[in-house]
């Protein structure tokens, strides 16, 4: 009997699809692209991440909704993909919020992670978005694709590196993004049955753990929720200035250390 069972939970265990999650930034495209990488996922039952910039969601709002009825995830990618290090902590602020509005405006979710531009990030960027219900979201393959001097074929190579929980990162936009298109489509037909592709659990679940910095005050009340009450109707954008009021009434403030060095007045201003 013992022998039966551990020889079939061996091969449970065998059978096991490692999981991979795909991600793709800087989208949704105006020029097809997100729509056919969206058909390439549907194909091979898979799941995706999109880290879509606000401008983009502002543009092309129905592409969100195709994103969503995939059964997809979506992550903030800010509104300009500039680098936020470089930022004071309001305009950090902005640029995310400026993002979950806009993909509130398009009919989507609140959203519960973020990934910085360039992947330029810091301790300070990181408080300033978990304030705002967004958790840090990075990589651990860079296939390369935003490069123009990378030979499609290195960029297979880097997709054959995928392994369990490999975090790959792709682009559908804003550029032209037809190579990245071609080889993916290409690895997913050569290699994809291998995979389990699933959407990224930080960003399909809501933020639970604590602040990164142990000197930040806890919330009073969910941001994100601060937001969606902030956005009553999808196609009703408030403006920044009416956001930012929002979040000083729940007792969100600036980093005391980066108020002194800016131009702000006061520390709750944020």
């Amino acid at each position: 009997m013992c022998v039966l069972f551990c020889t079939l939970s061996q091969a449970q265990v065998q059978y096991k699809k490692p999981v991979v999650y795909l991600t793709f930034d800087d989208g949704p495209s105006s020029d097809g692209v997100t729509e056919l990488i969206l058909d390439v996922l549907a194909r091979h039952n898979a799941k995706a991440t999109f880290f879509v910039t606000g401008a983009r969601a502002r543009a092309n709002p129905e592409k969100i909704r195709q994103i969503l009825d995939g059964g997809h995830a979506l992550g903030n990618h800010t509104l300009s993909h500039g680098r936020l290090t470089s930022l004071f902590d309001h305009q950090v602020a902005q640029e995310l919020i400026d993002t979950n509005t806009y993909i509130l405006a398009a009919g989507g979710p609140i959203m519960n992670c973020f990934r910085a531009p360039f992947g330029d990030t810091n301790r300070r960027v990181n408080d300033i978005a978990l304030r705002l219900g967004l958790r840090k979201v990075g990589w651990t393959i860079d296939t390369r694709d935003w490069d123009v001097f990378v030979d499609p074929e290195q960029i297979a190579v880097q997709l054959e590196d995928s392994q369990n929980q490999s975090i790959v990162l792709m682009h559908d936009g804003p550029k032209s993004r037809w190579r990245t298109l071609q080889v993916f489509s290409r690895w997913m037909e050569d290699t994809g049955h291998t995979y389990s592709f699933e959407a990224l659990p930080d960003c399909a679940q809501p933020v639970i753990e604590s602040y990164a910095s142990n000197d930040l005050p806890p919330r009073t009340e969910s941001v994100a929720s601060t937001i969606k009450t902030a956005v009553p109707s999808p196609v009703v954008v408030q403006t920044i200035p009416q956001l930012l009021a929002k979040l000083k009434a729940y007792k969100i403030s600036l980093l005391p250390e980066v108020v002194a060095q800016s131009s702000i007045k006061s520390s709750n201003q944020f």
